[in-house]
């Protein structure tokens, strides 16, 4: 279980060196965040202006999409304790545990649950009454279809919001902030070759420039012939068919967001 309070607790200089750079690049503030091209700006705005009491939202979208920044943004906004939990240690017990702390506090608390669809019938019932007393605000975030994984009473009390994967103008922007971190030059056709293999997944394409800035450090200008050349010697493995499976995870939630395909 992971309580952040406060919530943004900014790191020593040591520790922002080490940490990764999705992490490093992690928006701080809503002018950094790159919503997708179908989240409603009507509730973003909303979001932003953190009025009243926050809402009760399911994050759906695919890996990288943005899930975890907006609902630590969003408990910025609102002036929320914010504590952080992990699906696999989501039982009753601990859900009891936040329960009973946050009835306890003054300041109101979002509990944000990280893969909520891993969660069964059970536990996803113990959020229920928390919710619907305001003893906590809930998020969930999700790569599955929430009609599928989620009950309906956990559904009838929250609002799902969709996060669709990221532009490839979006991704651009986001492998330029990452190549002026490391300190990489880098032509815009070699960029455009790193996005494509990232798959609309924004810390797939941070994990790659990181990889690409270590082992190409000496060379600072880096042409697209040589990012092609290191993604091949880098590995099939590594590159290839994972991202051919996170574009089939991507186009999945696409075709089950849209409806076309129940079985996504």
């Amino acid at each position: 279980m992971n309580a952040t309070l406060p919530l943004f607790k900014q790191p020593d200089g040591a520790q922002k060196e080490r940490a990764p750079l999705a992490d490093k690049l992690r928006p701080q503030g809503w002018d950094d965040f790159i919503a997708g091209p179908g989240l409603d700006r009507n509730l973003l705005r909303q979001l932003r202006q953190g009025r009243g009491r926050a809402p009760s939202l399911i994050l759906w979208g695919p890996p990288g999409s943005g899930k975890t920044t907006l609902a630590r943004l969003i408990g910025r906004s609102f002036a929320c304790r914010f504590i952080e939990v992990s699906s696999v240690l989501a039982g009753v017990k601990e859900i009891r545990e936040v329960a009973g702390e946050a009835a306890l506090r003054k300041d109101p608390t979002i509990l944000f649950i990280d893969e909520i669809h891993r969660l069964n019938k059970g536990q996803q019932d113990s959020f229920l009454p928390h919710v619907e007393n305001g003893t906590f605000v809930l998020i969930g975030a999700t790569t599955e279809n929430p009609s599928f994984y989620l009950t309906s009473a956990l559904l009838s009390r929250t609002r799902v919001v969709v996060l669709e994967p990221l532009s490839d103008g979006d991704m651009m922007i986001l492998a330029r902030r990452g190549a002026a971190v490391l300190g990489l030059e880098l032509e815009d056709a070699g960029l455009q070759i790193l996005t494509g293999k990232a798959s609309r997944d924004a810390r797939r394409l941070f994990n790659m420039l990181e990889s690409l800035a270590g082992a190409l450090s000496s060379k600072k200008k880096i042409t697209r012939e040589q990012i092609a050349n290191f993604l091949e010697s880098a590995g099939e493995l590594i590159y290839d068919r994972a991202g051919e499976e996170h574009y089939n995870m991507a186009s999945a939630f696409i075709k089950s967001m849209r409806g076309s395909n129940p079985d996504a």
